[in-house]
């Protein structure tokens, strides 16, 4: 069975937050004063945050609560979105950025009989040089897309561990659309020249942090904003 997604038509939060949490212990104070500290979690995971979420139709209430039982109280993994268009590597057309491209036809031209068309990325990305499992650095070549400058996200689809996010620390370019870049957290997965790199809809398998954090009170029994958090998840090896 596939692994479902977080539907787009919940994509209705006010805030959001995607954060990694680390675990840090102190080495003891030095001779400066200072109390230098170092992670202990092996790079930490992932948590999303996505509050009031507003549910305002039947369809929105029926994919809340569809959505619920698919995650089975955090048993079953989700993938969800990281929607982050505003700052991710748009590539600068008629001097302005470039967040979109409208629907792609046939090759006839035509839609599909909704109206809608093909998607189509606005950034090529591509790891140049294989990299090992929990590597924090990556040489990686752009076809398409704007400079990097650190701050952006990215996903890598790994053979085992399905998709999984990063976020870019330091942008090395090396001339040519070529960049070196170090990023957070380590590679889930080691990674082959020629992987894609997802910076237009960045997406991370996760799980519900809490068995009942999809609870849904409904207002009127109409309406609801409800809050709902993830964490990363690892299928098993």
């Amino acid at each position: 069975m596939a692994v479902p997604e977080f539907s787009a038509s919940l994509m209705r939060e006010r805030s959001g937050s995607w954060q990694i949490l680390s675990s840090t212990a102190s080495v003891g104070q030095s001779a400066q004063g200072a109390f230098p500290r170092v992670t202990t979690s092996g790079g930490g995971l992932w948590k999303c945050e996505y509050g009031s979420i507003n549910l305002r139709t039947p369809d929105h209430v029926r994919a809340w609560r569809a959505l619920e039982v698919l995650c089975d109280g955090g048993s079953a993994p989700i993938i969800v979105p990281m929607c982050d268009k505003r700052h991710f590597p748009a590539p600068i057309v008629d001097g302005k950025p470039l967040y979109a491209i409208g629907a792609v036809p046939h090759s006839d031209g035509a839609l599909f009989d909704d109206g809608a068309g093909y998607a189509q990325n606005i950034v090529d990305a591509s790891v140049l040089l294989d990299a090992p499992l929990r590597a924090v650095s990556l040489a990686l070549s752009f076809a398409a897309g704007g400079p990097l400058r650190g701050g952006e996200f990215f996903s890598i689809e790994h053979p085992t561990q399905g998709w999984h996010l990063y976020e870019v620390g330091t942008v090395d370019d090396q001339g040519g659309g070529n960049s070196v870049i170090t990023f957070r957290p380590p590679l889930r997965e080691a990674v082959t020249a020629g992987t894609y790199l997802e910076f237009d809809r960045p997406r991370c398998v996760m799980m519900l942090a809490d068995p009942n954090v999809m609870k849904l009170t409904l207002s009127m029994r109409r309406f609801a904003d409800p809050d709902v958090s993830f964490v990363e998840y690892f299928y098993p090896v």
